[in-house]
């Protein structure tokens, strides 16, 4: 009898840690359903925010995003979505790769390199890599969430017809649908920069801090055409993605603009050069809303 009762007891330890293992590997690694059923092989689907009329993509982590894709030349289709909740870490932009989802752009772009053996940064000495670190700590951490401060009272224009108001829909519904997403975006952003603190500082402590952070960018960027030399790296879509943002979204009085392109023109001609290496189709993808403009290598 002991030794019976000692085996249904292995048993059922056995059953407890196997049952525990699996809990504790969803939440790890929670299983999405794929939006994009019929996928293809190596081909990435990326999900992200509609045109507006001025910026293909008015979220600074979804310009950087697509602009990578288009550096790596890496074949893509970009898909509009207001759908947080289908990404894996309810955040746009995420994507979609032979079976897999993958959300945060940092962790995207690495996991593409290795994917499509992708080699345009594994020439940087560990000297450039830690200096390309501390570039997108400044524009992520410092200047995007200031510049978001800023851009907060004029967030309707987010729901307006210039930006995703389309897409939202006419008439009555489309009019509630645009007033919870102008509710919905407040939300998040003001969530967002009270995180980093940028929600406490005034109108100048905000514009001085980005100001400040343009200033690094210039120096760091000096007379080279790209920030890691004579080729484009992914810290050029990632500062590309940002003061592009800056430049083309609508920011109040357009001092920061002037700033960039008459104070600062070494970081002007370069959202200039990025612009027009990268985004050829830049003013027909803002002119039609179309979200693939592009040709994939």
């Amino acid at each position: 009898a002991l030794s019976i009762l000692h085996t249904l007891s292995s048993v059922l330890s056995a059953i407890t840690c196997a049952v525990y293992r699996e809990k504790k590997s969803k939440q790890h690694f929670p299983r999405m359903l794929l939006l994009k059923r019929d996928w293809t092989r190596n081909h990435v689907y990326l999900f992200t925010y509609p045109r507006c009329r001025r910026i293909p993509n008015i979220s600074p982590w979804s310009l950087k995003m697509e602009t990578w894709l288009r550096l790596a030349r890496i074949p893509y289709t970009a898909i509009a979505t207001f759908s947080k909740g289908k990404s894996i870490k309810s955040s746009l932009p995420f994507v979609e790769v032979n079976g897999r989802q993958m959300a945060d752009s940092a962790i995207i772009i690495e996991t593409l390199k290795v994917e499509f053996g992708k080699s345009l940064d594994h020439s940087l000495s560990s000297d450039e890599v830690s200096r390309c670190r501390a570039i997108t700590a400044l524009v992520e951490e410092q200047m995007t969430p200031c510049l978001m401060v800023l851009l907060l009272p004029d967030v309707e224009y987010l729901v307006s017809d210039e930006a995703w108001g389309p897409h939202l829909g006419r008439g009555l519904t489309g009019w509630f649908r645009r007033r919870r997403m102008e509710r919905r975006m407040r939300r998040q952003i003001a969530s967002s920069v009270d995180i980093r603190g940028a929600g406490r500082h005034s109108y100048a402590e905000l514009t001085d801090l980005i100001k400040e952070a343009l200033d690094a960018l210039s120096t760091l960027l000096g007379d080279r055409p790209y920030f890691t030399g004579a080729s484009s790296s992914t810290i050029d879509a990632t500062v590309f993605g940002h003061v592009a943002c800056l430049v083309y979204a609508p920011t109040p009085d357009g001092v920061l603009t002037d700033y960039v392109r008459i104070t600062r023109p070494t970081i002007g001609k370069f959202i200039e050069r990025m612009k027009e290496t990268f985004w050829p189709d830049w003013e027909e993808a803002c002119r039609t809303r179309n979200m693939n403009t592009h040709r994939n290598p």
